[in-house]
């Protein structure tokens, strides 16, 4: 089930959203080791759907745990900044 346009900082576990810009998905919120962290770093192109799978907060900022899914096919599991998606403005 994919949602209407929803404010960014409100995205709701279970629910699948479709990011409208390139956009960042870390492997990890605190990781152990920033550089392997960083190393492992995936950006997923426009039109990749996102499923929230969970959520945290860091210095207040969310995170959410997302199942992403490329365009082309490609599953990537990460975390995404709410900060980074304010660029995106919306999400379908």
């Amino acid at each position: 089930m994919t949602s209407t346009t929803t404010s960014v900082v409100k995205l709701k576990t279970g629910q699948t959203y479709v990011l409208g810009l390139e956009t960042t998905v870390c492997p990890a919120v605190n990781p152990r080791k920033v550089w392997r962290a960083i190393a492992r770093i995936r950006r997923v192109p426009p039109g990749t759907q996102i499923a929230v799978l969970g959520r945290t907060h860091k210095r207040k900022v969310p995170w959410y745990r997302v199942r992403a899914v490329t365009p082309a096919g490609l599953v990537v599991y990460g975390w995404v900044n709410s900060t980074a998606l304010l660029r995106e403005g919306s999400l379908k």
